[in-house]
Order: C-alpha cells, then structure tokens, then sequence
C-alpha cells in the first residue's frame, strides 16, 4: 500500500512538473513563484491534494539568492481558510527547508510553511517543492489562494494569488486520448 501511494506521487509529481509549462503560459501571475496543485477525490467525503510551489519566473524579476520565507496555501484574507481542516502529510518533510506546517491567523489565514529563520531559495528556474495532504474541501479552478512573503536580495511576495488547477493525470490522459481519436478519425475522412 505503502509502495502504491509513493508509486502514485511520484508519478503526480512528474506529470505537475511537465505541465507547469502549458499551465503558467496561461496563467500570468506577477511574482516569480506559482503554486500548483491536484485534487483527488478519496470517496470518502475527503480530498487528496498534491500540490507542487514552483519557481517559474514568470514576472522576469527573479535574481539568484531571492528566497521566500513562509508559504499560505489556502489563504483567506481576514476570513477562515477554505483549508482550515487540512491534514499534511509528515513523511513529506523536510519540504524545501520547512518542517513543519503552521496555521496562520490574523491578516492571512490558511495552513503554512515556513517558521522564523526557515526560508526557501531555488537555485534555479525550475527548482520546485512538493507536499501532499486531505482536507474535506473540494476546492475547484479559481478557488485557492495564496500568498508568500519574500525575504532577501528584493525577492517579490505573491499576495493572494491563485493557484492552478492541473488535472488529474488519469483525466488529463484520457482528454489526449479523445483528442487523438478525433484527429485520426478526421484524418480518415480527408
């Protein structure tokens, strides 16, 4: 079981990481970080997320050595997290240089990474963390914020930004394949 869930990670973390670039062409965001993720329903009333923080300069403005201090996933301003019951998975960590979630209050609310003196500095464009947990939300296209706070050499914060939805890959293979059967069949015709 064991083997079949990290079997099953692996294979959403390769398929995120090959979409990031059809999925931020679409998406503009002004700051140098996107955030990514995938729901699975569980059958059960309760919800796989994957999600994948990705640095994909798509503002132009990164600059080696820019790190980000704390993530809020599910962020709601001044407002309860649409992820206010979300449960993370602990054999994900260390994620980048977090250990731990934290649930932050106040201004951003929302299930956190990051703790004082833990900040995340990609080497590279490209350079992505990943995490996973349930929750019993089901939020859609559009419906997940989240902010980042960005320390050092100008780094730029992301303030209630919205994440992308990547489909399943399960979803997402067979809208290839239906595509495929289209155009042969329309090739055929020709």
């Amino acid at each position: 079981m064991h083997s079949l869930r990290l079997k099953s990670k692996l294979a959403l973390c390769a398929f995120l990481l090959l979409s990031v670039a059809f999925v931020q062409a679409s998406v503009p965001h002004p700051a140098p970080v996107a955030l990514n993720y995938s729901v699975t329903d569980l059958g059960n009333g309760t919800f796989d997320y994957q999600f994948q923080l990705v640095l994909d300069n798509h503002s132009g403005d990164w600059q080696p050595g820019q790190s980000w201090g704390w993530l809020i996933f599910g962020d709601q301003f001044a407002a309860p997290s649409p992820l206010a019951n979300f449960i993370g998975d602990n054999t994900d960590f260390p994620i980048g240089p977090w250990t731990t979630y934290v649930t932050s209050s106040g201004v951003h609310n929302g299930p956190t990474l990051g703790n004082v003196g833990q900040q995340w500095t990609p080497a590279f464009v490209g350079d992505a963390v990943t995490w996973s947990g349930t929750s019993t939300a089901n939020l859609l296209p559009g419906q997940l914020l989240f902010s980042t706070l960005a320390t050092g050499n100008a780094a730029t914060s992301a303030a209630l930004q919205v994440a992308n939805l990547v489909p399943e890959p399960s979803a997402a293979a067979l809208l290839g394949l239906a595509l495929l059967a289209s155009f042969k069949s329309r090739r055929r015709r020709d």
